[in-house]
């Protein structure tokens, strides 16, 4: 008796100490073409467009940011497309259907389609060039903005790119509260920002500020401190946005390289919205 009492007690105790099988966690993704962002917010979509990356906020159909990089190389080779004009519903939205934005939204509103990952960066590829049109690298933009004092900004920044061979390039609008809205409720960010990163040692930063109500070139004003991108736009990039910004100090425009290696690709007009 006394034996058996011992096998049942041993049993028993051998598979007190067995551990249950495990089981694998199936976490929800919240990211289209990356995978999962750790820490990342439910608002926020990862849209991976191979040349450039949106991180697109739910809530206000934005973009809170555009990465990509931009070199010399790139831009040596722009006369490689054309630009289209093709705007579209970015494809990669296929699933979330009431987040896209479509390009008849900035129809007679007063406002172009303004391109975050600008067109021009892209001219090395045609199917790069044509994929900057996707409506989720797009955000209404007064024209004085965007053909102008924006567009001074764009230009420079490539010549940057040819003086300094490499850059990391991140921009969007700084998506407010209480913004006002486009017909079908579309924000309009009343300002934007675009920091620059200098890949090539010694690796350095510029970042800038503009206003909607820009023109002309405001690049000098609008060039920003540490304390101003710590405070205005960090915050809104920091939970997606990787980039160790403490590796890159602020340099002043003047210590820049700065060459023309841009060929010009055909001109297309710019359709009035």
């Amino acid at each position: 008796m006394k034996y058996i009492l011992l096998v049942a007690l041993s049993t028993l105790i051998i598979s007190c100490q067995t551990s249950p099988p495990k089981q694998e966690l199936s976490l929800p993704s919240d990211t289209v073409g990356l995978a999962p962002l750790a820490k990342s917010p439910p608002s926020v979509l990862i849209l991976d467009h191979k040349y450039f990356v949106v991180t697109y906020d739910r809530p206000t159909r934005l973009a809170r940011h555009v990465t990509y990089s931009l070199t010399a190389t790139q831009l040596k080779n722009s006369a490689n497309a054309t630009r289209s004009n093709k705007f579209k519903a970015d494809p990669l939205l296929a699933d979330y259907k009431e987040l896209i934005v479509k390009p008849s939204e900035y129809l007679k509103t007063g406002y172009d389609q303004g391109h975050l990952a600008n067109s021009k960066d892209f001219g090395f590829n045609q199917e790069a060039q044509d994929e900057t049109f996707v409506m989720s690298n797009m955000a209404p933009q007064k024209p004085n903005l965007n053909r102008d004092a924006w567009l001074k900004l764009e230009d420079q920044v490539r010549k940057w790119a040819c003086g300094e061979e490499e850059v990391k390039v991140i921009t969007g609008p700084i998506l407010g509260k209480n913004l006002k809205t486009l017909k079908s409720g579309l924000p309009i960010p009343n300002q934007f920002f675009k920091i620059v990163l200098d890949e090539t040692p010694p690796k350095k930063m510029l970042a800038f500020i503009y206003n909607q109500t820009d023109k002309g070139d405001v690049m000098a004003e609008r060039e920003i401190k540490l304390t101003e991108l710590k405070k205005e736009v960090l915050p809104q990039i920091n939970d997606t946005e990787k980039t160790n910004f403490s590796k890159y100090p602020i340099v002043p425009i003047k210590d820049w390289k700065s060459f023309d290696c841009f060929t010009k690709m055909k001109p297309a007009k710019i359709v009035k919205k």
